[in-house]
């Protein structure tokens, strides 16, 4: 994140982009937590949130990105073209959190070591998400480790980004920002098909 924050702002200093932002998307928790936490500006930040029930549903019974699998060697993992089939590609890169912490073996998987997994949806996976906060729940943790910069926040919910709320979401964002609003062209972008 360090890195990605300094070689962003050289792109800004030269005038190559106007902003940039870090997203934190897991938190995260070892020894450094506090001062990780206590370097990170927030004074300008974007909460997006989202029901716990609709969080659990989704870690439980949606694919995850198989950054954890090994795969082929002749197989890129997440790198394809436009003129490719999304489906047929990333069909050996897609695996469920399964309710178990074993050893999957299973050749045919491609998972060498971690947690166990599975190409199919398990409803006794949501055991593990509730308890793994890290990932699914942890909003309130990461609100304390920031508050002491948190001057301007932004609430929004997952669902004010979806069909037509986004264009005004986005715009409402923009506002609030300062960044360029979208343009009226641009609205089939923001919306959900």
């Amino acid at each position: 994140m360090f890195k990605e924050i300094i070689n962003l702002n050289k792109l800004k200093q030269t005038g190559r982009i106007k902003h940039f932002y870090l997203q934190l998307s897991d938190l995260v928790l070892d020894d450094d937590t506090k001062k990780l936490y206590s370097l990170i500006d927030a004074s300008s930040a974007l909460h997006i949130v989202r029901d716990p029930i609709s969080v659990l549903k989704g870690v439980a019974a949606l694919p995850h990105r198989a950054e954890l699998l090994k795969v082929e060697e002749d197989f890129v993992p997440f790198g394809m073209f436009l003129h490719q089939d999304p489906f047929a590609h990333f069909s050996k890169h897609i695996f469920y959190m399964n309710h178990g912490l074993t050893m999957n073996t299973d050749k045919q998987s491609g998972v060498g070591e971690g947690k166990e997994m599975d190409f199919l949806p398990d409803i006794n996976s949501a055991e593990w998400w509730l308890l793994n906060y890290e990932q699914t729940f942890h909003d309130g943790i990461m609100y304390q480790l920031l508050a002491p910069s948190l001057k301007n926040i932004k609430l929004k919910q997952t669902t004010d980004f979806t069909s037509e709320k986004c264009f005004e979401s986005m715009c409402e964002l923009a506002d609030h920002f300062g960044f360029e609003r979208p343009k009226q062209s641009d609205r089939w972008l923001l919306r959900k098909e």
